[in-house]
């Protein structure tokens, strides 16, 4: 038991440090439970053939059907367009959508689809995007609340109910509490309105100072230069493509003025760049950090100047011309830890990274071997038709800037594969209702279906599975097993038992709620529920009390991830474009912990008597 606890608490800190992926400290604690003999071989690879497990990989593929053939896309936006400018119904189309949605489909794919139709909308009403942006965020996390499927943590509450051999909470009873919560966050929003004081990081291309706030935002004041070709310059003769300056030196060219007579042309064209061979005279307009153009410079016997005012209004225009957007990198992003220069991002996708900021932060414009991080924004320059293809590429692209551009060429018309999708997934929740099968058939049956009928290929159903997500349970349910079989979570709810359990019931779900969603705030969700689940089970029978409303505590503790940035991978994609801080999550989602608390100590009682 000693031994299991120290692998816990080590796997807890690691957990916290985040140096290495989740997943795998979750591995290489299995791996050390087995080798010290607490759990056998078999034991620890229990977990990847977890019914638990399987579910939550079919229920992936199931809600890449919905978001590939465009049914969560175009929901959205025609229902925030019939908002026509009220804000309060915008508010209110929002939130409710986002918690709907997410009852069903994953939350992170559900708030990448409403980023930036949510971004557009917000400018449209001349409101800041970051007042819209994060309580999107937390109602994608309550409307997890909603249905067995909103979430993974409610999977493996139905689960451990299974285990013991009793009843589990059917589809929608998630949602007695879910909803009376969403109501509750309603009014709450009512009554406190969330107008966001941050400094939105996100740039509003529709306005004529655009330029100036790139400057800002991406902190590139100061660092665009006039670099004049001077006699026997190495560039003369060469294409921009062929010197390769972004990849050699770090150095972005954002435009070419021949000779230097304040012609800007647009050095991004749809098969390579600016194909013109450089001559003498000729000046580019670079961005870069000063040590980097410096260096170029010396080598290929420039110029430097800092840029004139008089470039603004020409660049200004070419810019529009040529077409700017900022990304952000999703979760299951194959560009996630690689780098600009390793992906060789322009030969790929034809279009340049200008800046890059994370965690609300412009990076140093050198950044071309820095690996990306999931939630990064990427300020992107080239050709509209290049962006547009990017906008297509949701899998590592959440294109936000410059919506009313992008919005109706990135978004698929509604087709028989929409109609098909929507069609198995009414098909899966009557069959759950119903009770047809048990619950990982259905999904599995389902899955193979939107496969076979073309709703999502091969390659993108395994592309949307979350492999962190299904590694880390997989490999943290041998935990949950040490801790059963070396008698740990006895041990630890027979503490909680003695703590709690004299102060009354209430005081118990207070303290199962807090631990619940304390170590929600800083390590998965879904691998605190698996942790204390048993030992919730546990603590329900030496007080004579029902395990559904202590189970029913862990799960709304499990919800209210709102705390950190970090608590949720929805928390995470609203950071950078809301411009939001670590401050600001502490300052909004406190008061709605508290609240989900109070609701849930108010309604589970009631609904789920104590006394069995």
């Amino acid at each position: 038991m000693l031994t299991t606890f120290i692998i816990l608490a080590v796997t807890i800190v690691m957990f916290l440090l985040n140096r290495i992926p989740m997943e795998l400290t979750a591995l290489a604690s299995a791996l050390a439970l087995a080798l010290f003999g607490i759990i056998t071989p078999q034991e620890m690879l229990q977990g990847f053939s977890n019914s638990t497990v399987i579910t939550i990989a079919a229920l992936f593929i199931i809600g890449a059907a919905l978001f590939e053939t465009g049914v969560a896309e175009n929901i959205a936006g025609k229902l925030i367009g019939l908002t026509k400018g009220n804000e309060l119904l915008f508010l209110l189309t929002v939130i409710i959508l986002t918690a709907v949605l997410s009852g069903f489909l994953s939350n992170t794919g559900t708030v990448a689809v409403m980023i930036p139709t949510v971004i557009a909308a917000a400018k449209k009403l001349k409101k800041s995007p970051a007042d819209f942006l994060l309580p999107m965020a937390f109602s994608a996390s309550i409307g997890g609340m909603l249905t067995l499927i909103g979430t993974p943590p409610n999977i493996v509450i139905a689960n451990a109910f299974e285990e013991n051999g009793m009843k589990a909470f059917s589809f929608f009873e998630y949602g007695y509490l879910g909803m009376p919560i969403l109501i509750a966050y309603l009014i709450y929003l009512k009554l406190f309105p969330q107008k966001s004081s941050s400094e939105v990081t996100s740039v509003d291309f529709t306005q004529e100072n655009f330029t100036a706030q790139l400057a800002e935002v991406y902190e590139l004041k100061d660092k665009v230069f006039r670099l004049r070709i001077r006699e026997n310059s190495g560039l003369i003769g060469k294409p921009l493509k062929g010197a390769k300056l972004s990849e050699s030196y770090n150095v972005n060219i954002i435009a070419v003025d021949p000779a230097g007579e304040q012609k800007l042309q647009n050095p991004v064209e749809q098969e390579s760049s600016y194909k013109h061979p450089f001559e003498e005279d000729d000046v580019l307009i670079a961005a870069g950090e000063f040590e980097d153009i410096e260096r170029m410079a010396l080598e290929f016997n420039l110029g430097i100047q800092a840029a004139k005012k008089e470039d603004q209004k020409s660049r200004e225009n070419l810019l529009k011309e040529i077409g700017l957007a900022e990304a952000i990198i999703p979760q299951r992003s194959t560009l996630n830890q690689q780098s600009i220069r390793k992906i060789g991002f322009f030969e790929r996708y034809k279009v340049r990274v200008l800046g890059i900021m994370r965690n609300g932060k412009a990076l140093k414009l050198n950044f071309v071997d820095e690996p990306l991080k999931f939630g990064d924004q990427l300020l992107l320059i080239g050709q509209w038709n290049e962006i547009n293809q990017l906008q297509k590429d949701k899998r590592n692209f959440i294109i936000y800037g410059r919506p009313e551009r992008l919005r109706k060429s990135g978004r698929k018309e509604l087709n028989f594969h929409s109609w098909l999708s929507t069609g198995a997934l009414i098909a899966m929740v009557l069959m759950m209702l119903l009770k047809v099968f048990p619950m990982v058939l259905i999904t599995i049956l389902v899955a193979l279906f939107l496969i076979l009928s073309g709703c999502v290929k091969m390659e993108a159903a395994y592309r949307s599975i979350s492999w962190q997500s299904v590694i880390l349970i997989a490999a943290m349910i041998p935990m949950s097993t040490a801790l059963n079989n070396t008698g740990g979570a006895q041990l630890v709810a027979d503490n909680m038992v003695g703590v709690l359990g004299g102060s009354g019931p209430l005081v118990l779900l207070t303290g199962i709620f807090l631990l619940t969603t304390v170590f929600s705030q800083f390590i998965s969700n879904t691998a605190t529920t698996i942790l204390i689940a048993p030992i919730a089970f546990k603590t329900a029978e030496p007080l004579g009390l029902s395990p559904y409303p202590i189970l029913m505590m862990v799960a709304a503790g499990a919800s209210a991830a709102f705390l950190t940035p970090i608590a949720s991978p929805v928390n995470t994609l609203v950071l950078g474009p809301g411009g939001y801080s670590f401050g600001d999550f502490a300052k909004k989602g406190g008061p709605l912990i508290l609240l989900v608390m109070i609701v849930s100590l108010i309604l589970i009682p009631i609904i789920w008597p104590l006394k069995p």
